[in-house]
């Protein structure tokens, strides 16, 4: 199968994140291009994937009901914001 690439937008299951594939698609009869998205389950067996993370899926062997995808790699990490702890209130 052809590998997708795909940000995640669902880590909130054991061993399984939810990975959303963009692609461009013309209007067969206007031209006009516009953008269609999908949802896949893909297994990430370390579980080191995060929400807003860029990944490569590769297809494999029926998993589960629904997943059919392995995350293969991440290819760009998601910027963490940090959170200044013990910060002083201001009057």
């Amino acid at each position: 199968m052809k590998p997708l690439f795909g940000k995640i937008v669902s880590n909130k299951m054991q061993k399984s994140v939810l990975v959303e594939v963009a692609r461009i698609v013309k209007d067969p009869k206007y031209g006009k291009y516009y953008k269609k998205t999908k949802k896949f389950m893909a297994h990430d067996e370390e579980n080191v994937c995060n929400i807003g993370d860029f990944v490569r899926l590769s297809g494999t062997r029926p998993l589960s009901k629904r997943k059919r995808w392995n995350v293969e790699e991440i290819t760009r990490k998601a910027e963490r914001m940090q959170v200044a702890c013990g910060a002083e209130e201001t009057k």
